[in-house]
């Protein structure tokens, strides 16, 4: 049976597509952009919005795992409630048999910044679904995207030495391609991992250079947004939160670990 990844045409869900093609799985995918790319390579594409409730019931007939990445850093909280709700509502009235969802690390409903409590808020529709669901709580997702868009916002000197843990994207990907290789193993319930990277602060992330040029905030709400949201947590000591590199075995950078 297919999964179906939503929003396909963001850079990372567009490289998910592209690794689960790769493991020779069955692909859908529902994306508002680069449409005839995905389409051409395979990918049986709905056009629309990710919070089209409707079209992405539609897509997602047929299908065993839906995979969806709540919006990053940046993200617009209302967005992500919306984008969460249609996931949660599609799948239930689709009837698929698992749900992967990716949050911030640090999302909890009591949270300091509203884009974490959105988060929260998709993990807990998600997690009161009558299937399996799997929630990986990942640090900052380092993309060319996110350096540009931080370069841009140009953080004050007090959060240049907050610990960010990021991850690279092509890492994130790879926890979610083991975890729908791993479909045949999942139980009821909802299973939350983390995938953090280093303790490396914000400032080494900036320092590193690289960065899409032409990345611009809006308004001065949106930067202070951002910054708020860079305040972290994106650490966290949670023993009931197993890392997702073990539990998997895998180690960030692609090389292969040990599962415990």
């Amino acid at each position: 049976m297919p999964v179906l990844v939503n929003a396909a045409h963001r850079s990372v869900a567009r490289t998910l597509v592209a690794r689960l093609l790769a493991e020779g799985g069955q692909v859908r995918a529902l994306a508002a952009a680069g449409v005839a790319a995905l389409r051409t390579s395979g990918v049986f594409t709905a056009v629309g919005d990710p919070d089209d409730e409707g079209l992405l019931e539609a897509a997602c007939t047929g299908v065993h795992t839906l995979v969806h990445l709540a919006g990053g850093l940046g993200g617009d909280p209302d967005v992500v409630r919306a984008e969460g709700r249609a996931v949660a509502n599609a799948a239930a009235g689709a009837g698929v048999r698992r749900v992967l969802l990716v949050t911030l690390a640090g999302a909890a409903p009591d949270a300091d910044d509203p884009l974490r409590r959105a988060h929260a808020e998709v993990a807990a529709a998600v997690a009161a679904l009558d299937v399996p669901s799997v929630e990986v709580r990942v640090g900052l997702v380092d993309t060319p995207a996110v350096r540009g868009l931080l370069r841009a916002a140009g953080p004050p000197p007090e959060l240049l030495d907050v610990p960010v843990a990021p991850v690279a994207a092509a890492d994130l990907v790879e926890v979610l391609v083991a975890l729908d290789a791993a479909r045949s193993r999942a139980t009821d319930g909802h299973l939350v991992l983390a995938a953090t990277g280093p303790d490396v602060t914000l400032g080494a992330v900036l320092a590193d250079g690289g960065g899409r040029r032409g990345a611009r905030l809006p308004t001065p709400a949106a930067r202070a947004a951002v910054m708020t949201t860079l305040a972290g947590p994106w650490t966290g000591s949670d023993p009931s939160v197993p890392s997702a590199w073990d539990v998997l075995g895998l180690l960030p950078g692609g090389a292969p670990g040990t599962a415990t």
